[in-house]
């Protein structure tokens, strides 16, 4: 960091933590005064209901986030509802007023918990990945500098901390399960003995404990969110893998650890989707069937690759909200510029496009702040491609090098690669993963033509501190750096009003 002109390792520490409590005080304030509509509330309120947990077709999120919230007691009068046998008078009509009152005041203390608690998970979130995982995944203090300001520049986590939805505690879950695996690794490293010596006893019963709770951690990720299966499935190979290099005593005690860690995994993180299916059938349904049954007939010939393939910068700042490309009545929806994938990620990344974050009763307050947000981020998908490509080559050339020098058998070059471009490898696996499934979804049962509504920031929020550092692993020349850190800085500033909600 010392490179940077005038921005030493300490100055630059100074600044990262003067915007991470810039951002914890922002999490605090909007939940404070938050006023607008959260995202599905009656579902989310139903969820948090003491008792409700059935198992239908549509949940697909399992009950770990709401479990604060019900906590809270519901109130008994608004429990039973009035039978057809009770008096029909004012009384009746006046208390059944009174129990729906009850009700609906009960939904609305119930997502205020959850909202509550998000700060605590969102702020777990930014520390959790700046001060443990970035520190250690990136060595270069002005890599760390360079992933901390771009991770703080993105205003989507304040509004994912708004609303009342799981994605929050998937976004602190993955979090926890890196810092495990990164923790994980540390021991291994500090404990590590040659391959032909039998390690002490001690040791061993240490890298049992050491399994077990990163075995627990990676589970726990699983009863948050669907698309966690992104990072379940590597960090599972991860425990695996150091489940083999714990067990230098033979194949038998790698057979028992490696039954641990499945075990533990597929408990908790497989649960809750094994319970939903033999109740009702379904797995990954996460659309209602009436909706869903709407746009069916818009999904046939349906053009992906303009789906995935168009940006209309333009038009977004025109309209950077709901408005933007809607399809006039009596048109084809298929061919509608809101079906355009990369301009509604960017809006929903550096501004709110569904409305949900912008004003109260969905009302649009901040136009021109999402404009000027928006219009500075134009640079970030470009600055991200050549990030990809820089990487890609490195990663290649290193690759090749590695292969070249790990010995002459195939498992000595495979234990090499692992080894050495772990982080990278399971960084890239969590990425690539993560975006795969997204992609799959928005094709498959997300897909609505027209309006694409499922399209937000905040079901992606997870993936983007490990691409990030991912994009950032390997040296970047010093005029890159100084000119990336000026531009994280300036997205900082252009997208802070975004991220601060602005009550009636």
């Amino acid at each position: 960091m010392s490179r940077l002109p005038a921005v030493t390792e300490r100055s630059g520490r100074f600044i990262v933590a003067v915007l991470v409590c810039l951002k914890l005080m922002l999490l605090v304030w909007n939940a404070s005064v938050y006023d607008g509509v959260t995202y599905q509330p009656e579902r989310h309120a139903d969820r948090a209901l003491p008792g409700d947990s059935e198992l239908g077709a549509l949940s697909y999120d399992p009950p770990l986030y709401y479990l604060p919230a019900r906590l809270l007691a519901r109130p008994a009068e608004a429990t039973p509802p009035p039978s057809a046998e009770e008096p029909r008078g004012r009384s009746a009509r006046n208390a059944r007023k009174q129990a729906a009152k009850q009700e609906q005041a009960s939904r609305a203390e119930r997502l205020d918990v959850l909202r509550y608690t998000n700060v605590l998970w969102m702020g777990f979130f930014y520390v959790a990945w700046i001060y443990y995982a970035f520190a250690r995944l990136l060595r270069d203090r002005q890599a760390w500098f360079l992933a901390s300001l771009a991770l703080l520049a993105i205003p989507g986590y304040q509004k994912l901390a708004a609303m009342s939805h799981p994605d929050n505690l998937f976004a602190a879950a993955s979090a926890l399960s890196v810092c495990a695996w990164l923790w994980l690794r540390e021991r291994w490293q500090a404990t590590s003995v040659p391959s032909d010596a039998k390690q002490p006893a001690a040791t061993t019963a240490r890298s049992v404990c050491y399994l077990a709770c990163f075995a627990l951690f990676v589970g726990l990720v699983g009863l948050t969110r669907p698309l966690a299966l992104a990072f379940v499935a590597p960090l599972t190979l991860v425990a695996l893998a150091y489940a083999a290099r714990f067990s230098a005593n033979g194949w038998r005690q790698f057979l028992g650890r490696a039954v641990l860690v499945i075990s533990l995994v597929g408990a908790l993180s497989a649960s809750w989707y094994v319970a939903r299916w033999q109740k009702s059938g379904v797995v990954l349904t996460s659309v209602p069937a009436e909706v869903s049954a709407v746009y069916e007939p818009l999904r046939h010939d349906f053009s992906y690759a303009h789906y995935f393939l168009s940006f209309y910068p333009a038009q977004l700042l025109d309209d950077p909200n709901v408005g933007f490309g809607a399809a006039p009545p009596g048109t084809n929806a298929r061919s509608a510029p809101v079906n355009s994938f990369l301009t509604l990620l960017h809006s929903e990344v550096w501004g709110d496009h569904w409305l949900s974050f912008s004003g109260a009763k969905q009302k649009d307050t901040k136009v021109w702040a999402k404009r000027i947000s928006m219009g500075t981020a134009l640079l970030a998908p470009v600055i991200t491609l050549l990030l990809l490509v820089a990487w890609l080559w490195s990663f290649g050339k290193r690759s090749s090098k590695l292969w070249q020098a790990g010995g002459t058998t195939l498992a000595n070059r495979l234990r090499t690669l692992g080894v050495t471009l772990e982080t990278e490898l399971v960084l890239g696996a969590i990425s690539v993963l993560g975006a795969a499934l997204f992609v799959w979804w928005q094709t498959g049962p997300a897909l609505l033509p027209g309006d694409q509504s499922s399209l937000k920031f905040i079901h992606v929020a997870a993936f983007f501190p490990p691409a990030i550092a991912l994009l950032l692993s390997r040296p970047i020349a010093k005029p890159a750096t100084v000119l990336l850190a000026a531009y994280a800085l300036v997205l900082f500033m252009a997208a802070f009003p975004v991220a601060m909600y602005y009550p009636r």
